[in-house]
């Protein structure tokens, strides 16, 4: 099985760990249809080929079973721009804000990042100085909730 499973492709790179490591693929194909001196012989060799044909495909069976159960955890990689160098994430929508003394800047809001609304970490506190992107999403977000703490208003 060790055999088997070293030579079946990777359906993540297309090759075999073999070929991989070795960089040649290993002729190990055995043609029972020429003349084999013993029967016992070709009898075993078209056994081994159906046997290492049949590994092929479980193992191929499993990976696309692991690979499904693996893809449903993932979560999709957040949006981002390069702007003047620094990284940028799109944020989705904010839903709080409140005053952290702890912080330099001590308003912070709660983000949802773009496509990462269904994922484990998808919201993050972040200063109002690191929002100047955003700054429509603010104030939609105080349209809806006026009495939550806010920037200080121009005079």
């Amino acid at each position: 099985m060790e055999f088997a499973y070293n030579n079946a492709p990777s359906a993540t790179t297309s090759v075999s760990p073999f070929f991989t490591n070795k960089r040649y693929h290993p002729n190990i194909t055995v043609h029972p249809k020429h003349d084999i001196a013993s029967s016992r012989a070709h009898d075993f060799a078209i056994d081994l080929d159906e046997l290492q044909s049949t590994l092929k495909a479980e193992i191929s069976m499993a990976q696309q079973y692991y690979q499904k159960s693996t893809n449903v955890q993932c979560s999709p990689a957040l949006n981002f721009k390069v702007i003047d160098g620094e990284l940028e994430y799109e944020i989705s929508r904010i839903v709080n804000s409140k005053i952290d003394h702890q912080w330099a800047c001590k308003l912070l809001y709660k983000v949802i990042w773009l496509r990462y609304e269904n994922a484990r970490d998808k919201s993050k506190w972040i200063s109002i100085s690191k929002l100047t992107h955003a700054a429509n999403l603010v104030s939609d977000f105080h349209i809806v909730y006026p009495t939550k703490p806010g920037p200080l208003p121009l005079s």
